[in-house]
């Protein structure tokens, strides 16, 4: 399985979902990164590399760089993708964008893609 998401903490013990599905043996074959990078350390607009995580060793699939999509021969290995970013909801930010190209290209390849639904870190609020 790959997972598209970002290093924020998801349960109530501050775990990240990587370190939720590997703790329980959960074969996360790759992590696809968003704008920002996987572990937030990238500054708005700037280009996201490719490469490897530095705490899990997995590969690192940069969605905000050279490609925004998936390409085919990223997406062969895996039978699912896991979406998991929590968004504010703000039709200018890049993740809505990101969440489409993952579709688009798990539609395309037979693939089979779970969005997590995450509360609006602002609250209730919109923009």
């Amino acid at each position: 399985m790959g997972l598209t998401g970002e290093e924020i903490p998801d349960d109530i013990k501050y775990a990240s979902i990587v370190d939720y599905l590997l703790d329980n043996q959960i074969d996360v074959k790759k992590i696809f990164s968003p704008e920002h990078g996987f572990r937030g350390d990238v500054d708005a607009g700037e280009t996201v590399k490719s490469g490897k995580d530095v705490k899990t060793g997995l590969p690192i699939v940069s969605l905000y760089g050279k490609n925004k999509k998936p390409t085919k021969e990223q997406i062969a290995d895996l039978d699912i993708i896991i979406f998991d970013i929590q968004d504010v909801g703000a039709r200018f930010y890049t993740y809505i964008s990101t969440l489409h190209y993952v579709m688009e290209a798990a539609a395309e390849n037979g693939k089979k893609v779970i969005v997590l639904d995450r509360p609006n870190p602002n609250g209730h609020y919109v923009d």
